[in-house]
């Protein structure tokens, strides 16, 4: 009987715990990106020394560059796109193109707040879906077809915690939305620093429980 409910039990956190061992995870919840890092402080960048108004790219602040396809930046101070501090990062897609942040040294841990996406002319809602590339890679979609009232604020986080990446390029789908970016966090998480969920205890207590089980089986056969 001891013997069939560890099996259950190492199955049932072999299928929780397989997900947190797959290298690039995404967050849409700021609360599940922060548990996934293990509470680790990362360095944020909020925008405040961009340019107000077009200006020329790159724009380069500590660690990071930022800059469009077209080579331009665009800060804001509207209350519909900043987070953070005064002012952030109004992406026009149409006129700029993908934006892409580079990163001088390799990180693992990525997050940052997106407003007003699919918030159209007038605060139309207006479908829209985010497409992601990390390190030059393939890209694929985040809040796809979503559409919100003007100001709407979602959250991206991404955490790999098996490599490091330098780049994240964003593109979308609706290429007329105005589009802020703000809070931008990032760092290279010390895997070995995070402790273990909950489930992965339990899983390594069942693994010891079967071990034991084992042993204690082969004795009585032993004896008997």
């Amino acid at each position: 009987m001891f013997r069939k409910l560890a099996l259950i039990t190492v199955a049932a956190c072999m299928c929780t715990a397989t997900p947190a061992s797959a290298g690039l995870m995404t967050f849409t919840n700021e609360g599940d990106f922060n548990t996934a890092i293990g509470g680790a402080a990362l360095t944020v960048e909020g925008f405040e020394t961009l340019t107000l108004g077009l200006a020329g790219g790159p724009y380069v602040s500590g660690g990071v560059s930022m800059n469009t396809a077209n080579g331009v930046t665009f800060g804001s101070t509207s209350v519909d796109l900043v987070t953070e501090g005064a002012q952030a990062e109004n992406w026009q897609q149409r006129a700029d193109g993908d934006i892409t942040f580079t990163f001088a040294a390799g990180i693992n841990a990525f997050g940052i707040d997106i407003t007003d996406f699919g918030s159209g002319g007038g605060g139309a809602l207006t479908p829209n879906t985010l497409e992601v590339s990390v390190n030059g890679g393939t890209f694929f979609d985040m809040f796809v077809g979503h559409s919100g009232g003007t100001g709407n604020l979602l959250f991206l986080g991404l955490f790999d915690n098996m490599s490091t990446f330098t780049t994240v390029k964003f593109s979308d789908t609706f290429t007329a939305d105005g589009i802020g970016l703000d809070r931008l966090q990032y760092g290279l998480v010390d895997i070995s620093a995070i402790p273990l969920p909950a489930t992965i205890w339990l899983f390594l207590t069942a693994l010891g429980g079967l071990g034991l089980f084992g042993r204690r089986n082969k004795a009585a056969r032993k004896y008997a």
